[in-house]
C-alpha cells in the first residue's frame, strides 16, 4: 500500500490537479478562503490571484514578482512554498502541450 499523500504534495496521480495554479486554488477552496481573502493576507492584487490561478504568468508584472506571489499563496492556504515553487518550475521547463 502507498503512503498516504499529504495535501501540500505537488499533484501528480490522476484526478489532482495538473497545475500550480489548479493546486493553490484547490487548496485555498478547501480552507473556505475567497480570493478576495488571500488577496487581503498577501497584498496580492485580486487580478493577480486570478491570473495565479488560471496559469496565466505571462500576464503577471515578471519573474520576481510571480515567485514571490506563489511563495506568498502558498504560505496563505497551508502550502509548502518550496514544493509549490518545485511545482511551477517544473511546469515552466515542460513542453507546452504537457501542461
Amino acid at each position: 500500500m502507498s503512503p498516504a499523500r499529504d495535501e501540500n504534495d505537488a499533484p501528480a496521480a490522476p484526478g489532482e490537479p495538473a497545475t500550480v495554479g489548479m493546486l493553490l486554488r484547490r487548496l485555498r477552496e478547501n480552507r473556505g478562503l475567497t480570493q478576495e481573502a488571500v488577496s487581503l493576507e498577501t497584498r496580492i492584487p485580486v487580478a493577480s490571484i486570478r491570473r495565479i490561478e488560471e496559469n496565466r504568468f505571462a500576464e503577471l508584472p515578471g519573474e520576481v514578482f510571480v515567485r514571490g506571489f506563489l511563495r506568498a499563496y502558498a504560505r496563505a492556504v497551508g502550502a509548502d512554498p518550496v514544493r509549490v515553487m518545485t511545482v511551477y518550475v517544473s511546469e515552466e521547463q515542460a513542453p507546452p502541450d504537457r501542461v
